[in-house]
Order: structure tokens, then sequence, then C-alpha cells
């Protein structure tokens, strides 16, 4: 009797699903999104950090990391959560995100959000956007990063892999409105030798550094007389003149 029933149990055994790996992660998922609603602020933001790191595994979170960018208790709170949900909605990315476009935009006009928090929902919509299977929304993504800060300039490299060429080319341009936005700040040094070294790069740049000609012809009356030639010399390159 003894060995029948020990047989039946190992027969139950060899029958019985085990859990799997997908199993555990879909739990912990879902306990994830659970804690999302937690009534303690530090939970909440764990459990955003952990989606975040779970990146594109994470998109059955996207509509609760919704809720909680635009939960107002939330936000009056004052807390951090809500940017770390930003950067776990750029993580997860196309298309599983495409949601949350409409929140994070709102996010950008509003007046009375937090300026660290427009940030996170600016770099999550182009990391959105640049991962999106419609190549023109990839070109403008492209495009839309190059008027932004240098945050923008490793995603610009990246997309000079895009498989796309419009794309690809956008993403170039992109880098060069960078570097001349960059180059054009150090317009505003106060070493006559580095303003002259900024005017003498735009003008190598030649048309793209269109961006800065207005900066560029205020050091016509630069007090150095050699960076004032330079700068007109820049203007000349730029203008096609």
């Amino acid at each position: 009797m003894k060995r029948i029933l020990a047989g039946m149990f190992i027969a139950l055994a060899l029958t019985t699903p085990l859990p799997t790996i997908a199993d555990d992660k879909a739990e912990r998922l879902e306990q994830l999104i659970r804690d999302l609603k937690n009534p303690d602020e530090q939970v909440r933001y764990q459990a955003a950090e952990a989606l975040k790191q779970m990146g594109p595994e994470a998109k059955d979170a996207v509509p609760a990391l919704i809720a909680t960018l635009q939960d107002k208790k939330v936000k009056a709170a004052g807390s951090s959560v809500r940017y770390e949900v930003a950067e776990a909605l750029g993580e997860i990315g196309a298309p599983a995100a495409n949601k949350a476009i409409p929140a994070l935009r709102a996010m950008l006009r509003d007046r009375q959000e937090r300026s660290d928090i427009q940030a996170a929902a600016w770099a999550a919509l182009m990391k959105i956007y640049r991962k999106d299977p419609d190549p023109k929304v990839r070109m403008n993504a492209a495009e839309n990063m190059g008027h932004t800060g240098p945050w923008a300039v490793p995603f610009l490299k990246e997309m000079l892999n895009d498989p796309n060429e419009t794309v690809r080319k956008a993403a170039e341009e992109g880098l060069t409105l960078q570097h001349v936005q960059e180059t054009a700040e150090k317009l505003h040094s106060n070493d006559p030798g580095e303003r002259m070294q900024a005017l003498e790069e735009l003008g190598r740049i030649g048309p793209p550094a269109k961006w800065a000609l207005l900066m560029i012809s205020q050091r016509l009356k630069d007090p150095d007389e050699k960076v004032r030639a330079a700068a007109a010399a820049a203007l000349k390159k730029i203008e096609g003149k």
C-alpha cells in the first residue's frame, strides 16, 4: 500500500507544472503594478525604478504608469515618483509606451510642473519616438533633438545607425546643430582668443550654422579687432556671400 501511495505522489509531482521563470516575472510585474498605488511614497518610487530596469518587459505596466503620472495627489506631494515613472516609460519605449505620449506632452505644457520632471518627460518622449516603427516619427524626433540640450547627443548618435536614410540624415543635422549651439556659447567667453576660435569654427561649418547668425552679428561690435574680423568672415561663409 505504501508503495502504491508513493507511486501516486510521484506521478502527481511529475504531472504538476513547476513554476517557470516567465511565471515569476509575471508575478513580479503584477506586484510592481500594485506597488505603484501603495500609499508609501518610497514603495511607489522603488516600483517605478524596478519597472524602468525591466524596460520593454514592463509593457503591461504602461496604463498604471500613466495613471501615476496623472495622479493629482502624487503631483501635489511634490515627490520624485513621477520623475522615475517618466523614465520608466522611456525605457519601455515604442510601441507599448505610445499610449503615454499625450500625458507626457501635457507635462511639458504645464507651467506648474517641476523642471526636472519636465526634462524626464521630454527624454521619455524622445526615447519613445526614436523606436517608433514609422520613419517619419523617428525623423521628426531627430530634428527636435537638434534643438534640445546636450543630453540628446547620445540618442542622435544612436540614430545614425537607423535603417532609414532620411532618419540618419536628420540625426546628422541634429548633431551638427548641437555642435553649433555648443560652439556659439563660447562667443560669450571673456577670452577674445576663445571667441575668435568659436567664430572660425562656425565659419567652417558654413550654412548649417545659420542658427547662430544673430550671436555672430553681435561680435561685429566686439572690443577686439581680430574677433570683429573673424565675425565678418564667419558671416560671409555662413550666408554664402
